[in-house]
């Protein structure tokens, strides 16, 4: 993970029931809530605004559909065995979670911020899994949302997947993990990108990606402080 792995060995000590249930979901959600699930509870309706947004764009949730809802289903599921890992694809696992019957005394007994977290989760393994992102990636996007809301919208994730730009390299670009020839050319595809939804000058957009950069890691350094 990198960037947030401090953040896992941070919580370790107090690991919150949050993190914990939704954990029990399967190992890729549980890799998901020790690196990034108690960044994401920081904000987690902004966050499950974002993702929810995304998911609806990508035809990944239907319009009728809650994050919170999908994440009861996966909790619920997952006590029945129904697990991420037991289906081919993601597709496949998110038709069983929707076709499942889910029990109104047993959504009573987790949160809401569970439920979200849950959704949320999943959503992004879904994502990882459309657009053959490295596993953990859309995890770590969800998390630069809670941490910079403001930045991370809907709007402009959305444009970075529509454009050409690897979403995988915009990740590792505010993670500070590129050499300098390719932070070079997906910053110059950002400002591309940032000129067609904004009428900021060039140099605009520079200044204000490095600033996001500086922001995300001085946001992770209060954070295992």
């Amino acid at each position: 993970m990198g960037f947030w792995s401090s953040i896992g060995s941070a919580i370790s000590s107090g690991f919150s029931a949050v993190c914990s249930a939704v954990s029990s979901i399967g190992s890729a959600l549980s890799s998901f809530a020790t690196s990034v699930g108690s960044i994401i509870l920081s904000s987690a309706n902004t966050v499950a605004t974002v993702i929810q947004s995304l998911g609806s764009a990508f035809g990944i949730i239907k319009p009728d559909e809650k994050i919170d809802d999908l994440g009861d289903r996966a909790l619920q599921a997952a006590e029945q065995g129904i697990r991420p890992e037991n289906f081919e694809t993601y597709n496949a696992y998110m038709a069983e979670i929707r076709a499942f019957e889910l029990k109104p005394e047993k959504s009573n007994q987790y949160s809401m911020e569970t439920k979200q977290l849950a959704g949320i989760g999943i959503t992004c393994k879904a994502i990882e899994e459309k657009f053959e992102l490295r596993q953990g990636m859309a995890g770590q996007m969800a998390a630069m949302v809670a941490l910079n809301p403001s930045f991370f919208t809907a709007h402009r994730l959305e444009g970075w997947f529509q454009s050409e730009t690897d979403i995988n390299k915009i990740i590792d670009y505010f993670e500070n993990k590129l050499g300098a020839s390719d932070s070079f050319k997906i910053e110059q595809q950002l400002i591309a990108t940032e000129k067609q939804q904004s009428n900021k000058s060039e140099w605009q957009i520079e200044i204000e990606l490095d600033q996001v950069k500086a922001d995300l890691h001085q946001a992770i350094e209060k954070f295992t402080h």
